[in-house]
């Protein structure tokens, strides 16, 4: 643990491989989400609590020096070179306040001599360490004493496609918000949801964005608009992304994976329920009923499926490694569009189709 001694209002602790910020007659609090978030190379992640942030606004002399103090014990017990930095994590703090003051994450820059990385938008935290900076336009900044600001995306890590779709306009009819897990895409003029919705809680994947769509008791987009939207991706990422309708029974999933293959004529993945954390931490998916309900109905391990533009094929057995997923998640793939709906699940890992068993893991 590193606890700051020189003033009191304010204290630091180690949680997990973070530092949290808070003050110091506040209830310690959970680690939380905090200690999901993974160790970063170069720079020392320092979660900012609320109770803190209104001294952190002022930068006395006093926590200044407490907080370079345990920023440069951070860098020396990790062997880190000259020019680490700092990830500051809390809302807003690369965005000019109402005075327009200078963000706070350039003034701590300038003060502590070093790097400092912030979210200009609120930030959405998820319980596998993705860490966001929401908002229209909204990303991280980062601020070095004598350099102009760099705004780097709004999602940290940054998965590989982040950049690939940091052009990506809506298409007509549509209204396109970007989420931890790739870009939500809704039909033109609903109206905006809070960040704690299930829709900014999908987790994102590595090697591929989602494509969420629609939401519970809403008109979902229709395939023109979703096809001209999917024709305006980069072509590394078009076969890649991942279909995922929000707040659809299976059956309508399949439906509309169909029809947008149908429509552009390549494959189209798609998920037959919507990825979502447990409040175990582990990577389900939430399955929701016929009738449109707000709220899913259950949480499983629900497939993912590939729908080519051709008329259904015999039930073939394929499996996807969990490098697309990352660690932990098991899951199968059929092309069938109808598949999802005939699926009987045995246990966690297999499942049966008619007289074909499919294993998650790859087994004939």
């Amino acid at each position: 643990m590193l606890v700051s001694t020189r003033r009191s209002e304010v204290v630091a602790v180690q949680a997990g491989s973070v530092l949290v910020v808070r003050a110091a007659d506040a209830a310690a609090a959970e680690p939380g989400h905090a200690a999901a978030l993974a160790a970063e190379p170069y720079r020392t992640i320092v979660v900012v609590e609320g109770s803190a942030a209104a001294e952190l606004d002022e930068l006395s002399d006093e926590l200044v020096a407490d907080l370079q103090d345990l920023v440069h014990a951070d860098a020396y017990a990790r062997g880190g070179p000259a020019g680490w930095g700092i990830r500051l994590v809390a809302p807003r703090m690369a965005r000019p306040d109402a005075s327009r003051a200078d963000p706070l994450a350039g003034r701590l820059a300038d003060r502590l001599g070093l790097e400092v990385i912030a979210p200009d938008g609120e930030l959405v935290t998820l319980r596998g360490g993705e860490l966001f900076s929401a908002g229209p336009g909204a990303g991280w900044v980062g601020f070095r004493p004598g350099h102009d600001p760099e705004w780097s995306g709004p999602r940290y890590p940054a998965p590989v496609w982040q950049a690939a779709l940091s052009g990506v306009a809506p298409s007509r009819g549509t209204t396109v918000t970007s989420i931890p897990a790739g870009l939500w895409v809704r039909v033109a003029g609903a109206a905006a949801l809070p960040l704690v919705d299930l829709g900014f809680g999908v987790p994102a994947e590595p090697h591929r964005p989602i494509v969420l769509v629609g939401a519970p008791g809403e008109d979902v987009p229709g395939v023109a608009e979703l096809a001209a939207l999917y024709e305006a991706f980069p072509a590394e990422i078009r076969e890649s992304a991942v279909l995922a309708p929000y707040g659809q029974d299976p059956r309508g999933c399949a439906a509309l994976a169909q029809s947008l293959a149908d429509r552009l004529g390549f494959l189209v993945r798609g998920y037959h329920a919507l990825p979502h954390y447990a409040a175990d931490g582990d990577r389900r998916f939430a399955v929701f009923g016929a009738g449109g309900g707000a709220r899913p109905e259950r949480l499983s391990e629900a497939p993912e499926a590939f729908y080519r533009p051709t008329a259904p094929a015999r039930p073939r057995r394929e499996s996807v490694g969990p490098a697309a997923y990352g660690t932990g998640l098991r899951a199968i793939t059929t092309r069938d569009p109808w598949v999802a709906d005939d699926l009987d699940e045995l246990d966690p890992a297999t499942y049966v189709i008619s007289d074909l068993t499919v294993y998650a893991d790859g087994r004939p």
